[in-house]
């Protein structure tokens, strides 16, 4: 008798388990699905105000893959200019994004990148708060501090950025976790030029 009980105790105990993961799995496609029509608003470069040319040693971390590479980035309120190169020099992206036209050109040897989620990462990052606060009033909540930027869709944290190692008004150091595609960004600066 005791086995018999002891069995329909585990037989129980599986079956809430197996219900939970199914619920589990369910409610992660929903929010999944919810990820899929939400994209960062990717802001004018009119917005900004200053005349950078900033290198970067860029991280980007997702799906257990890792690419280590460097950027060197120009900001102007005309434009921004992005390259993206291996840790060698060879060009993997350059961008061009002028408020209307979003111009990505891949090199041969790397697969394509989320370049326009990563311009709007760095944006997010980068921007002055009063600017963010406009761009982000739809579906999106924003909570921006001069040390951290919080997107929050439906009530989840989707994207968090930590910005740390100020020089001024630059943060030298920058940490992104982009929940909605399970990514990771950490940015250190090598060199900033205010043009």
């Amino acid at each position: 008798m005791i086995d018999s009980a002891e069995n329909k105790v585990s037989y129980k105990k599986a079956w809430l388990g197996v219900i939970g993961v199914v619920l589990l799995t369910l409610t992660g496609c929903q929010v999944t699905h919810n990820y899929q029509r939400l994209h960062l608003p990717l802001i004018s470069p009119a917005d900004w105000s200053q005349n950078l040319q900033v290198a970067q040693i860029v991280t980007i971390s997702s799906h257990n893959k890792r690419l280590k590479a460097m950027t060197a980035l120009l900001l102007t309120p005309d434009k921004i200019t992005m390259a993206i190169l291996s840790t060698i020099g060879q060009r993997l992206v350059a961008v061009e994004y002028d408020g209307t036209n979003l111009d990505i050109t891949y090199g041969e040897t790397i697969e394509p990148l989320p370049v326009r989620q990563i311009l709007s990462l760095i944006q997010l990052a980068l921007w002055p708060k009063q600017i963010l606060r406009m761009a982000y009033q739809n579906e999106l909540e924003l909570v921006a501090t001069r040390e951290l930027r919080q997107v929050f869709f439906e009530e989840s944290l989707t994207v968090e950025v930590t910005l740390s190692d100020w020089q001024l008004d630059w943060p030298n150091v920058i940490h992104i976790t982009n929940h909605m595609s399970a990514m990771e960004i950490d940015v250190i600066t090598v060199d900033l030029q205010r043009l």
